[in-house]
């Protein structure tokens, strides 16, 4: 079983706006509201927590709170926002949707400075795989667009469409 973490949101997130591949510090009360999260999964008998770089943070507040190690991977980075670190959420979001829609001719087509669909699919899905294939019960620590964006395995997942995963909550994915 894996329990995947979506922290709180950063203090970029917070204003509405987008955090790209530079670590953003959090609020002063979201390392508490972490805390809290980990509260159920104490009695889950977890093994290991993985978390990305950017998140190593976070990941090492949930292996402190849940006593296992911790291991930051660098495939399990966000989307790449390249030079839209910082830009308004809604402008991104148009960004993104023009993106999308040219990914279905040329899905190597990158974001201006950012990722591109298959350098995603080569990185991002590529390191969950690997963790779905672990034995044992595990914790993935993650922003909510990542989160969402494991879930649903399609470009569409980048934008917010009200179908997304919440910021500061737990789920379960269950292995194949």
């Amino acid at each position: 079983m894996i329990y995947l973490i979506s922290v709180p949101q950063n203090k970029l997130e917070e204003k509405g706006r987008v955090a790209g591949w530079r670590f953003v510090p959090w609020e002063r009360d979201s390392k508490k509201k972490l805390r809290d999260l980990c509260q159920p999964l104490k009695d889950k008998h977890v093994t290991c927590i993985y978390s990305s770089d950017l998140d190593e943070d976070a990941g090492r507040i949930v292996a402190s709170e849940l006593h296992c190690e911790h291991r930051a991977d660098f495939g399990l980075r966000r989307f790449n926002a390249g030079r839209n670190h910082g830009a308004k959420a809604n402008y991104y979001e148009s960004v993104l949707e023009r993106v999308i829609e040219q990914w279905t001719g040329n899905p190597s087509i990158p974001v201006r400075g950012g990722d591109s669909w298959v350098s995603v699919e080569k990185r991002l899905f590529k390191a969950m795989d690997k963790i779905m294939a672990k034995d044992g019960d595990l914790v993935l620590v993650t922003d909510a667009h990542t989160a969402t964006l494991l879930r649903d395995r399609k470009p569409g997942a980048l934008v917010a469409n009200g179908n997304g995963t919440q910021p500061g909550k737990v789920f379960v994915v269950k292995k194949s």
